[in-house]
């Protein structure tokens, strides 16, 4: 991304092979995120015979970028009462490449919808478990409101950050 060379290879065809294939490996923290531009020159002549000839192949381009998160949220009851203590339970999961795996050790909070934007919800923050889970209890001080709720799992430099879907209580 920043324009330097990550990573070079040549490959050479074994026993008058027109084809080859080369395996690049970028890791983070040393490769950052973002686009990477492949460069390419082919080279031919007779083996043993230098000078080769040679022609640049067209540029190839690609993303890396953060693994994204997935968030979910519960409540212990959809309709609480006045003062009743709710027990939200958050889920946060990472991006793999096998698929979606547990999120374990992210920072997760609750928020609520206020005069038409999203506000945190005071003492609503918590750390996953080595699960991915984690419940927070809070008491419920809405007055016979609906209530939107959502959880949201924080980013990092290991994943992206998350929205769970809203949640409504009564």
């Amino acid at each position: 991304p920043q324009g330097s060379v990550a990573d070079r290879d040549y490959v050479t065809p074994a026993s008058d092979q027109e084809t080859g294939t080369s395996t690049v490996t970028l890791c983070r923290p040393t490769d950052p995120y973002g686009t990477y531009t492949i460069k390419a020159v082919v080279e031919w002549g007779q083996a043993g015979n230098p000078p080769f000839t040679s022609a640049p192949l067209d540029d190839a381009h690609f993303t890396m970028r953060k693994p994204s998160s997935r968030t979910s949220v519960s409540a212990s009851t959809r309709r609480p009462a006045y003062g009743q203590v709710v027990a939200y339970r958050f889920r946060s999961f990472v991006e793999q490449p096998t698929g979606y795996a547990p999120n374990a050790f992210a920072w997760v909070h609750l928020e609520k919808r206020v005069a038409g934007r999203w506000v945190r919800v005071k003492g609503g923050r918590a750390m996953t478990h080595s699960t991915g889970a984690v419940t927070v209890r809070l008491r419920y001080l809405a007055h016979h409101h609906r209530t939107w709720l959502r959880a949201v799992t924080e980013p990092s430099p290991r994943y992206a950050r998350s929205v769970s879907p809203p949640l409504r209580l009564w």
